[in-house]
């Protein structure tokens, strides 16, 4: 899968991290929403909304 705006290995990048990540929340771990917000913490990176 291509993601406009990310180079190839990017796309790769970001593919494999939702793969890993996705069933925090899916799987009701977490909300969708509390797990992006514990992302963005770890990260420094803002959640988009």
């Amino acid at each position: 899968m291509t993601v406009p705006g990310l180079s190839d290995a990017q796309s790769v990048a970001f593919c494999e991290a939702h793969r890993e990540f996705d069933p925090i929340w899916k799987g009701g771990r977490m909300t969708r929403k509390r797990a992006y917000g514990w992302l963005s913490e770890r990260t420094g990176i803002p959640p988009e909304r």
